[in-house]
């Protein structure tokens, strides 16, 4: 069912390519450390609770189709690993495939596909796979007001642990105002569902927030 989605998407949702624009490719690699230190001793030298070491990469390949329309594919490769905490150490390759296209004027919707494997090197019973699907309704009722609606569904499978499956669902309706150039009012409104398998310990959730925010330029 999984991979038909991902046919869908692909082959009939995003066109092949346009003529008039010339793909774009981009990508990044990063390496680093981090090290944890006991907060109640950083004044008189911390002790090293744990220190890992990271790095990570990236591909794009961007395609415009039209002004306001696009689709991207990217894959992201990282991997982290400790010095005592092994059973942390893990890998991990996602896989996004955007597509992004305006209905008319005011009216813009976005399809989002992500896919993830993640691999813990010495506790593989945390390995597990993701999918994620996303639709994204953007609607300007005027240049001041800006409304955002989404939904989205994600499937979380572990391979040797069956029992700890979940589904997360999501609806989230935002609006954006802008009351002059330099003061931006925000709110958006978020419904959410987690779902475990029958056999697991963990119990079904459901939430619901509502945030309230402002952006002024000083």
């Amino acid at each position: 069912m999984r991979c038909f989605w991902v046919f869908f998407l692909v082959v009939f949702v995003i066109p092949a390519g346009a003529a008039h624009y010339s793909p774009e490719l981009s990508g990044s690699y990063e390496r680093g450390e981090k090290s944890f230190l006991d907060p109640e001793e950083v004044d008189s030298g911390a002790e090293l609770l744990d220190h890992y070491y990271y790095h990570k990469c990236w591909l794009k390949y961007r395609q415009q189709l039209a002004v306001s329309d696009y689709y991207y594919l990217k894959i992201q490769y990282a991997e982290q690993e400790y010095l005592t905490k092994d059973n942390y150490d893990r890998r991990g390759i996602d896989l996004s495939l955007n597509y992004t296209f305006k209905l008319r004027e005011d009216l813009r919707n976005r399809y989002l596909l992500t896919l993830r494997n993640q691999n813990y090197k010495s506790a593989d019973s945390n390995d597990y796979q993701l999918l994620r699907l996303k639709y994204q309704l953007d609607y300007y009722d005027n240049p001041a007001s800006h409304y955002v609606f989404y939904c989205q569904r994600q499937w979380k499978e572990y391979p040797r642990q069956s029992a700890k499956n979940n589904i997360c669902d999501r609806l989230s309706l935002g609006w954006k105002y802008k009351v002059n150039p330099e003061l931006q009012l925000n709110t958006t409104l978020k419904l959410d569902r987690e779902l475990f398998d029958h056999r697991s310990l963990s119990s079904n959730k459901f939430g619901k927030s509502l945030s309230v925010g402002f952006k002024l330029k000083l």
